[in-house]
């Protein structure tokens, strides 16, 4: 009961750290499009391999991914295995275009997540993290003969969170399915203000604000079959597994703020402070449909007598199907392919000594390589965004918790054609606490 209050009490501290950080999880321009960048669905141990994850199953770790993988903790345990996982890390941005280079920080709470068993067939996760970020100011300048000097800023802040609530069913020996129900919430704020440089024409300094609030359901789903064979020459064990998502295209709910008008002066470093001193539209909690992509993905992985794990995923995304209140915003349809490797030269060892110790270390490597939604019609350019990832999983001793480490080094989008690239370098850290519930201790 001890280790259940504190448990809870760092799951609640975590909480309120996540809802304080929202609106700094991104330095990226090109999350102006959309609903903002699309966050990473995959936790420490999948991140470290590409973000491989559709077809793999863990039962030390959770995999929110495919809610099928619920199914892989241990029911034979006496007792409850319960698993609690949350994660951080701090993204370093390079942003370059073919006359300016900007470098950005950000440090982030990645997730928060409870994996448990129901019964011996039926399995639960619920966890917080978020879906989308938003965080970005984009200046722009022109020269017009007739007019003068203008100014075009465009800034935005905010995201999307998801809290969720999976379940997954093993009703054979060598199938999973399962789903996670997800509860949809986040505010986005987008500031566009156009100026003239001539104190002549500062009269005509025009700024419009739209504010969204999104708050709504919806549901993924995923499956898996799976098998285990021991060669009986070599008795060695061969795990393989086959993993499929799918969720369809989701309407959700959400209401929209726009207030439009002039401005009295003008300042680019703070663009909340800007007063509107004429009022030429206003509109408060105009309901609309945010409209999300069709999204499916396979996955494969082989596990070897517990100590190779190889694996891949393929997905892809209808974003080209996206409306925002009615509105289509350029996306293009995406797709993505990773692969990933774990070694863990042995697993269960239970020797002492640092050289043994190593032996339980996991050492993880992955790829991926995806056509991103982002697409710009005039320029004839869909982004492409290329990744490599390494990691560690660290067991704590005399248990099946880990902390894990991961790095990834990205870059996505180019510098050609007026356009930016962005190199991202992460280092994260995921801590998995792995403990039994519900054991009836036994006195001598």
């Amino acid at each position: 009961m001890c280790r259940l209050k504190i448990y809870m009490q760092i799951f609640l501290l975590l909480i309120v750290i996540s809802a304080k950080a929202q609106n700094s999880n991104t330095n990226s321009p090109y999350s102006r499009f959309g609903i903002g960048e699309i966050a990473s669905n995959v936790f420490g141990q999948n991140y470290a391999m590409g973000g491989t994850s559709i077809g793999m199953r863990d039962p030390d770790h959770l995999n929110p991914n495919n809610p099928a993988s619920y199914s892989s903790f241990d029911s034979t345990l006496i007792g409850a295995p319960f698993i609690f996982e949350f994660g951080f890390s701090n993204v370093i941005t390079n942003l370059s275009s073919s006359n300016d280079t900007y470098i950005g920080n950000n440090t982030n709470l990645n997730y928060l997540s409870i994996g448990y068993p129901y019964t011996k067939w039926w399995f639960g996760n619920i966890g917080l993290k978020p879906y989308s970020n938003v965080g970005y100011k984009i200046i722009t300048t022109e020269n017009n003969p007739n007019i003068g000097n203008i100014e075009y800023c465009y800034n935005g802040s905010g995201g999307i969170n998801n809290v969720y609530i999976g379940n997954s069913f093993k009703p054979f020996k060598f199938l999973s399915i399962g789903f996670n129900a997800n509860y949809l919430y986040g505010f986005i704020k987008q500031t566009n203000t156009l100026t003239f440089s001539d104190n002549d024409n500062s009269a005509f300094n025009y700024q419009i604000e739209k504010s969204t609030r999104i708050s709504d359901f919806f549901y993924n789903f995923g499956i898996q079959f799976h098998h285990t064979f021991i060669n009986s020459v070599t008795e060695k064990k061969h795990r393989f597994n086959f993993g499929l998502i799918f969720d369809n295209k989701t309407n959700l709910s959400a209401k929209r703020d726009t207030l439009a008008g002039t401005i009295m002066g003008y300042n680019n470093e703070s663009i909340n402070y800007n007063s509107i001193i004429d009022t030429l539209r206003y509109a408060n909690n105009v309901k609309g449909t945010i409209v999300l992509p069709r999204n499916i993905g396979v996955g494969f992985s082989y596990i070897y007598d517990n100590k190779l794990t190889v694996a891949a995923d393929y997905s892809m995304q209808n974003w080209s199907d996206v409306t925002i209140f009615g509105i289509n915003d350029s996306l293009s349809n995406s797709n993505r392919i990773s692969a990933g490797i774990e070694y863990t030269p042995k697993k269960y060892n239970i020797l002492n000594g640092f050289s043994n110790f190593t032996k339980r270390v996991s050492y993880r490597f992955g790829a991926h390589y995806s056509n991103t939604y982002l697409q710009f019609i005039s320029k004839d350019e869909q982004l492409k965004e290329f990744g490599i990832s390494f990691g560690l999983g660290i067991p704590i001793r005399k248990s099946k918790s880990s902390i894990n480490l991961f790095f990834e080094f990205k870059q996505r989008g180019t510098t050609e054609k007026d356009l930016i690239k962005e190199t991202f370098g992460t280092i994260g850290v995921n801590f998995t606490m792995y403990d039994i519930w519900f054991v009836k201790r036994k006195y001598d």
